[in-house]
């Protein structure tokens, strides 16, 4: 999936759930559930050992779900998650050699930024990057899209009660 595909699915559907599944027999029903409830989308995190396998199940036996791998750090994962049939790929920080390789698997690639130095790195590549706030330093900078990264779980949705 290109940069501009996978822009205008994210635009399309408006959420992108960030997923951690530690059993792979989970993988197929929890897309399936997402795509009920009109979320086509997962970022399966790469923190556990059964993500390119939850990566690869979801994308054989689920295709309308835009399925992609998240927590990605180097490039070896970068490989394993695109040969698994990660559509997109989400970096907690920016990096040359994920960036490079995603775009050159013709992959989006979605780098986490914090100060102007990251985003202006992550713009050589693609116009979209994650970060938990707004920065006022990017007012000067072409026109890109920002993706707010929110964390929630059960204990977070209690506190806002």
């Amino acid at each position: 999936m290109t940069q501009q595909d996978f822009m205008a699915k994210l635009a399309e559907i408006k959420v992108c759930p960030v997923v951690v599944i530690d059993d792979v027999e989970d993988a197929v029903p929890l897309a399936k559930a997402l795509e009920a409830g009109k979320l086509p989308m997962a970022e399966v995190t790469f923190r556990t050992p059964a993500a390119a396998e939850a990566i690869a199940r979801i994308a054989k036996e689920c295709p309308n779900v835009v399925v992609g791998a998240g927590t990605v750090i180097d490039r070896e994962q970068c490989t394993r998650a695109i040969n698994a049939g990660a559509q997109f790929i989400v970096a907690p920080s920016f990096s040359d050699e994920v960036a490079q390789c995603a775009i050159g698997h013709g992959v989006a690639y979605c780098p986490g930024t914090c100060t102007p130095t990251d985003i202006t790195n992550a713009l050589r590549y693609t116009f979209l990057w994650l970060s938990s706030s707004l920065q006022e330093t990017t007012a000067d900078l072409r026109p890109s899209s920002h993706l707010p990264a929110y964390s929630l779980s059960s204990s977070s949705c209690l506190q806002a009660e």
